[in-house]
C-alpha cells in the first residue's frame, strides 16, 4: 500500500515520514521465553492435578484445602494465559502499556508460584524444584519484558 524509497523512510505518496519504531522488530528473546513459559506451566498445571490426587488419597489432606490448592492451580493458569497474551501483544505492537501490564502480571505470578514452593499444606520436593523452574521463567521474562520497554523509550 505505502511504498519506501531506497535511501529514507519517506513515504512516497502520503508526504510524511514514517516512524523508525514502526520499522523495529518485536524481542525475538522475549516471544521465545513466553512459548517456552506457556508449555512449562501447561506441563506444571498437569504434574500439580496429579500431585493433588495422589495427596488426596495417601496424605490427611483437608477437603477444603484440598479444593482450594486445586482451585488455585486453575487460577494460575488463566493468570499465565493473561500475562502471556499482554506480553505478546506489547512485544508484537510495540505497546509500552501491554508490556506493564505484563509485567505486574509477572509479579503476581512469582507470588502465585512462591505459595506452591513454601506456603501451601504439603510441599513435595517435586513441586519445589518444578515451582522454582517456574520463577526463574517468569524472573526472566520479567527482565526481557524490562529490557523491552526501556528499548521503546
Amino acid at each position: 500500500f505505502f511504498e519506501l524509497s531506497r535511501n529514507s523512510t519517506d513515504c512516497l505518496y502520503c508526504n510524511s515520514t514514517l516512524s523508525i519504531m514502526a520499522l523495529e522488530e518485536p524481542s525475538v528473546l522475549l516471544a521465545l521465553i513466553q512459548r517456552v513459559r506457556l508449555w512449562f506451566v501447561r506441563l506444571w498445571v498437569i504434574l500439580q492435578l496429579c500431585l493433588y490426587i495422589w495427596k488426596g488419597s495417601v496424605l490427611p489432606y483437608d477437603a477444603s484445602d484440598l479444593a482450594g490448592d486445586v482451585i488455585f492451580a486453575f487460577a494460575v493458569i488463566a493468570l499465565q494465559r493473561f500475562e502471556v497474551y499482554f506480553g505478546r501483544k506489547g512485544n508484537l505492537i510495540h505497546n509500552k502499556g501491554s508490556l506493564g501490564i505484563s509485567l505486574v502480571l509477572s509479579t503476581l505470578s512469582i507470588v502465585s508460584f512462591l505459595y506452591f514452593m513454601l506456603w501451601q499444606t504439603y510441599v513435595l520436593k517435586v513441586e519445589f524444584y518444578t515451582s522454582l523452574v517456574a520463577v526463574v521463567l517468569v524472573a526472566f521474562q520479567a527482565i526481557m519484558t524490562c529490557v523491552h520497554i526501556l528499548r521503546l523509550i
